[in-house]
């Protein structure tokens, strides 16, 4: 967060990540591979879930365009921060 970057390519780049994740699990469904994960790597799972969405809700439409279900650049910024600062906090927990 301390290097600025904008909204959209923020978004591209996480989700690239992120899908890239979801293949890898689903492949390892597949192949039936099971693992035992740790029990706060779900809580992180969980958090990167909350970017995704704010990822898929993101529009960069000026704001009388949005649909209800869009977020616009300012609160696509401020949900990403609140996030950032859980995973902070989480990883000094760990």
């Amino acid at each position: 967060m301390e290097e600025k970057s904008d909204s959209s390519n923020f978004r591209i780049r996480f989700c690239e990540r992120y899908e890239s994740i979801e293949k890898v699990a689903e492949l390892l469904k597949s192949n039936r591979v099971l693992l035992s994960p740790d029990k706060n790597s779900l809580n992180f799972g969980d958090l990167l879930s909350k970017i995704d969405s704010c990822c898929k809700a993101y529009s960069d439409d000026p704001e009388p365009f949005l649909n209800k279900f869009e977020i616009g650049d300012v609160e696509f910024r401020i949900s990403i921060e609140k996030i950032y600062l859980k995973i902070q906090n989480f990883l000094k927990e760990e």
